[in-house]
């Protein structure tokens, strides 16, 4: 009687250890599995961050071309005097050296409605009722003193995603000659976006901020 209950203690006893080897394995397990997530999800905010800052590096850099191009033709068209061939033509070999642009051109202050000038690189002119001063990129800069981007637009021609840039420019006397502005196909955003990857199989898109996909594979 003795030895059987010596059996059943020593049967409970090691029950007993069992169930505390059970529970410490799996408190062991469930802090390694808390560590491990923990350190996989710095590590994928890590990489995050890192691909934010490389993506906003290149695309500033890209913008950054286009937006010294506005710069540098400023005083071109302000102290060259150039007729309307001349103009055109000089837009147009701009145009055709940068595949990034879809259009470039040069507005007068004047609406084109109430006989100012419109110059652009492929000659195209607008409908007699067309007034630029109208349309918010020409406001936007009319009122900045440095080169302004619009948020991108399709473009209703080529039926692609624009942005445009445009910049005042003012005569020798310092009054507003007019406005010079660039249509950018982001194409190249897109590119430089869908490059950048936080793990093997993942994507990155570009939204602006109101939750819409500037950039998608499928666009």
């Amino acid at each position: 009687m003795t030895r059987k209950r010596r059996i059943s203690i020593a049967t409970r006893l090691i029950g007993l250890i069992l169930l505390l080897l059970v529970v410490v394995v799996l408190a062991i397990s469930s802090m390694v599995n808390v560590l491990f997530k923990s350190n996989l999800d710095q590590e994928l905010q890590d990489k995050s961050l890192l691909t934010i800052r490389l993506i906003n590096q290149e695309i500033t850099a890209w913008m950054d071309v286009k937006r010294a191009l506005l710069k540098n033709l400023g005083p071109v068209f302000a102290y060259a005097n150039l007729n309307e061939p001349t103009a055109v033509s000089m837009l147009g070999a701009l145009k055709k050296a940068d595949q990034d642009l879809s259009s470039i051109y040069l507005m007068d202050m004047v609406p084109y409605k109430n006989g100012g000038f419109v110059y652009e690189a492929t000659g195209w002119k607008p409908p007699a009722d067309y007034d630029q001063a109208s349309r918010p990129w020409f406001q936007q800069a009319v009122a900045a003193t440095d080169v302004i981007f619009t948020e991108p637009y399709l473009d209703l021609i080529t039926g692609k995603l624009v942005v445009t840039g445009a910049l005042k420019i003012k005569q020798i006397n310092g009054k507003d000659l007019g406005v010079i502005g660039l249509d950018m196909v982001i194409d190249q955003v897109s590119t430089i976006i869908g490059s950048k990857k936080i793990s093997e199989h993942g994507k990155s898109y570009l939204i602006n901020n109101a939750g819409v996909f500037i950039t998608h594979e499928n666009s």
